[in-house]
């Protein structure tokens, strides 16, 4: 997903489906596959402007002074503590690849799983959407020197970041592997800090 595309999707989900928040980027899944990267992560963050709760419209101010707002679900159970002031932070982790490996398949597949967490009731809206993905595709590029593989998948080519740790040397133009990446983003609220 392009970043300006899952900030876009992050602000507009952060206060409908209020999740689980993470301060940092998820841990590698347990796995018999070597551990790989950690990619860079995109942090936007808002103050709280304004907040209806009979309309359920809450109004954003951007870093800039530019206005957002949103039509917060009914599935946001933590809608009422939300108050103007609050700062509210989107962090969106691009594809941190956990795994990759070469594999004699021959089949391009790809399966997905989503994890989504929300805040306990009566905390502030905060929360978690992760996609984890599991692919065997084939390698259409290697940049050693950035440390990054181009995969052409089932559906599309991605570029995964690859850690100093994993040999780059065993990863080959044209060969097949499997890899497992992770993406998605938190979101939280608190309270602004003390001056």
């Amino acid at each position: 997903m392009p970043r300006s595309d899952a900030v876009a999707f992050a602000v507009a989900l952060a206060l409908t489906a209020p999740l689980a928040a993470r301060a940092e980027p998820p841990a590698a899944p347990s796995s018999e596959l070597p551990a790989a990267a950690v990619a860079g992560v995109t942090t936007v963050t808002a103050t709280v402007d304004a907040v209806n709760l009979d309309t359920r419209e809450v109004t954003l101010k951007g870093e800039g002074g530019n206005l957002v707002k949103l039509t917060v679900g009914e599935e946001a159970r933590n809608l009422p503590q939300l108050k103007v002031g609050d700062v509210v932070t989107f962090e969106y982790y691009e594809l941190l690849a956990v795994a990759l490996e070469p594999t004699t398949s021959v089949i391009r597949e790809r399966v997905e799983r989503e994890e989504v967490g929300r805040a306990p009731l009566g905390a502030k809206p905060a929360g978690q959407v992760e996609k984890t993905v599991d692919v065997i595709g084939t390698v259409s590029a290697i940049d050693a020197k950035g440390r990054a593989v181009t995969l052409r998948g089932p559906e599309r080519s991605l570029i995964l970041n690859v850690a100093k740790d994993v040999d780059l040397s065993q990863i080959k133009v044209g060969q097949t592997v499997r890899a497992r990446y992770i993406e998605g983003f938190a979101v939280s609220a608190a309270a602004p800090a003390k001056k």
